[in-house]
């Protein structure tokens, strides 16, 4: 993580309501094609009426700490 926040985009999951955690996955874009970026500000993909659209999140990412311009990344599992 740096100073604004930017990291790997990973699922975490507790069985226990809380008290313990595991990773279950890394959901971070191919990092061959994307070194040394830093992501950030995950959130469901929702509908006009609110309502979250299954299997979708939107992300953002940008590689140059000084210049964060950055790149939405859409994560769709149903494709």
């Amino acid at each position: 993580m740096d100073g604004r926040g930017g990291g790997s985009v990973e699922e975490w999951v507790s069985k226990e309501k809380g008290s313990t955690w595991r990773k279950n996955r890394d959901l971070t874009p191919d990092r061959v094609q994307y070194p040394g970026w830093r992501f950030n500000h995950v959130q469901p993909v929702v509908r006009p009426d609110g309502t979250r659209v299954a299997g979708m999140l939107l992300f953002y990412g940008w590689k140059d700490p000084d210049t964060p311009t950055a790149k939405a990344f859409l994560l769709d599992e149903g494709s």
